[in-house]
């Protein structure tokens, strides 16, 4: 990533910098969950507005380069760590390691589009696998009432049986 894509100024004074506050930031913390939380539960908008708000933050605030980095590789990371939780690999989803495809990025406009395109390939799969296992999970809870039918069944009963909470069996039931 190039200065110039960042800040418009090609100089910026070391009190610009505000290094104290950001080193004593947790927002950084919160953020890498945040994006780890919306990957896992689907909420493509939401992890789009969190990337966007970093985006904006180290584009228009006084940061040096490798502050600007480590923020964007913070957000990768997290980014990786959260399909990695889900059973893939970048390698699997996009066909190359994203973390070594981070260091060809040229400015931060790029790494928007491209976070985009990760975004939607993501958010993609993990419906895909959604469809998949609510499918499953439906012909497993089916084949269990049919074998049960003349014993008494409760929902607790079925969802130990399929390995689901109570609650969450109860949803399915709804769409079944």
């Amino acid at each position: 990533i190039r200065y110039k894509f960042l800040k418009p100024v090609n100089v910026i004074r070391y009190d610009q910098l505000n290094l104290k506050e950001r080193k004593q930031s947790e927002s950084s913390l919160k953020v890498t969950n945040e994006i780890e939380d919306y990957v896992r539960s689907g909420d493509e908008q939401r992890l789009k507005q969190v990337i966007d708000c970093v985006l904006d933050e180290i584009s228009t605030g006084d940061c040096t380069i490798e502050y600007c980095n480590n923020v964007l590789m913070d957000v990768l990371s997290s980014f990786k760590n959260a399909i990695k939780g889900m059973g893939y690999s970048s390698s699997q989803l996009f066909g190359y390691d994203i973390q070594q495809h981070f260091h060809r990025i040229e400015h931060i406009g790029e790494f928007k589009l491209w976070m985009d395109d990760l975004i939607r390939i993501v958010m993609f799969k993990i419906n895909e696998k959604r469809q998949n296992i609510d499918q499953e999970m439906k012909l497993k809870i089916m084949q269990f009432i049919e074998n049960n039918i003349c014993n008494q069944i409760s929902l607790e009963a079925v969802a130990y049986h399929v390995s689901v909470s109570p609650n969450y069996l109860s949803k399915l039931f709804k769409q079944i």
